[in-house]
Order: structure tokens, then C-alpha cells, then sequence
């Protein structure tokens, strides 16, 4: 016998509850910064995959 889930048992947010939810929310607060999410990851990625991609030519050198 399986167990049912309980999952499509919603119910409506209290005023209360709503105007928390929008002061705590990470994204809901406007706290989400855009240039951060696509510029600046990015950029730190592409920074750390060229020091590997020279650390490992200088190791090349000593092993090869």
C-alpha cells in the first residue's frame, strides 16, 4: 500500500504572512543583482580556467 502525497492541498497566504514572505525573500526583496549572476561568474570562471590553462603549460615544461 502506497502513501498519498499530499502535494495538491494549497491553501491562500495570510497578509501577514505575504508581507514576510516579500521582506525575507532573497529575490522577492529586490536584493538579486543581474550584473553579478551573468557577468561577474562568468568572468571568474573564464579568469580561473586561464591560470589553470598556465599552470599546467608551466608544469609541461618540467615533466615533459
Amino acid at each position: 500500500m502506497q502513501l498519498e502525497l499530499p502535494l495538491n492541498k494549497c491553501r491562500d497566504a495570510s497578509p501577514e504572512e505575504v508581507k514576510e514572505w516579500e521582506q525575507t525573500d532573497y529575490f522577492r526583496k529586490g536584493d538579486l543583482d543581474v550584473m553579478k549572476l551573468f557577468v561577474l561568474v562568468p568572468t571568474l570562471i573564464q579568469i580561473g580556467a586561464v591560470l589553470f590553462m598556465f599552470g599546467v603549460m608551466y608544469l609541461n615544461q618540467y615533466l615533459f
